[in-house]
């Protein structure tokens, strides 16, 4: 995480009756919260972006039609962006404020394809009948196109600064997932946490669907030279960070089974506060496919998310 410089802020107004710094919805102000933490432990400057929607206007003219809102509307936001860029004054942390009309994960992204956002911080808003909290479309369309890691934080992360975190990294051995590696890792020397790594094989499963006729022993064999040779590289992506000086050290875990459903156990076992991942296994492909284990894991999970894209992910959403 110490590479961030330029974050990104949504503050979400649409959901309140009155505009104003008292009434940010939870999820945004979690959101804000964290982003000031951050840019005080990095350095980062922070912009709160908030998005509103107006009658009839062309999104690709987005800055003329923030300026043609009410004056009562444009005073309300500017407000909000004022008390929060003073907030984050209060701790060190250089800030502005940015109002726009449209879409808002559309102007989001924009906005990061323009002034080139290291990092978009995001709250989730959503629960469903369990408790759960959800991604709603704004998180789950961040996570599809915007070309910039992501993070959407749950209400109530990091609230007793004396408790120790426990994040899961997950990788799929690729690029990406080293990616995420490095930036969990990262992410632990600020925030002195307990880590487990996490990868999973789907071998035994689909060995015994196709041969039903391989016998026991040879199966086993195959599933351990399998998990044996994951487990290497794993320890080989591991030796390329800075895994060494993380307080609490690291638990390394490498199971049999689809990813989507080895993740979502490993949350609830190790019950993890924030979940990094890689959102796809490849570069080059365009925004919107993120990957099957993403499609299946990302509307069940519980904790806070970081997610990161290849480095020549395309992104599908123009500047302007």
């Amino acid at each position: 995480m110490q590479q961030f410089r330029n974050i990104l802020v949504g503050v979400d107004l649409t959901q309140i009756d009155e505009i104003s710094a008292e009434h940010i919805p939870a999820p945004s102000r979690e959101a804000v919260k964290q982003a000031i933490w951050l840019g005080g432990q990095v350095g980062a400057e922070l912009t709160f972006i908030s998005t509103l929607n107006v009658a009839g206007h062309d999104s690709s003219e987005a800055t003329a039609a923030a300026e043609t809102m009410p004056a009562a509307l444009q005073t309300a936001v500017s407000r909000v962006h004022e008390r929060l860029v003073e907030q984050a004054g209060e701790q060190g942390v250089a800030a502005r404020g940015k109002l726009v009309a449209g879409k808002n994960w559309v102007e989001m992204i924009r906005q990061v394809v323009r002034t080139g956002h290291d990092l978009v911080i995001a709250g989730t808003r959503h629960r469903n009948h369990v408790g759960q909290f959800l991604f709603g479309s704004t998180g789950m369309k961040l996570l599809r196109y915007c070309p910039c890691p992501v993070w959407l934080t749950k209400p109530g992360f990091r609230d007793d600064e004396n408790e120790v975190l426990d994040i899961l990294i997950a990788t799929d051995l690729s690029p990406v997932g080293q990616q995420a590696l490095e930036l969990g890792i990262s992410g632990g020397q600020l925030l002195d946490a307990r880590f487990h790594i996490l990868h999973s094989i789907e071998h035994h499963t689909k060995l015994r669907m196709r041969f039903s006729d391989v016998p026991d022993e040879k199966v086993e064999a195959r599933k351990a030279e399998k998990l044996e040779q994951a487990t290497q590289r794993l320890h080989e992506q591991l030796i390329q960070t800075d895994h060494r000086t993380l307080t609490w050290g690291t638990q390394q875990h490498v199971v049999d089974g689809p990813a989507h459903k080895v993740i979502l156990q490993a949350i609830e076992q190790h019950e993890a506060d924030l979940l990094i991942m890689g959102t796809v296994a490849r570069g080059g492909i365009p925004g919107g496919l993120i990957g099957n284990t993403a499609e299946r894991l990302l509307p069940r999970i519980s904790c806070s998310l970081l997610a990161v894209k290849p480095e020549d992910f395309t992104c599908q959403i123009a500047p302007d």
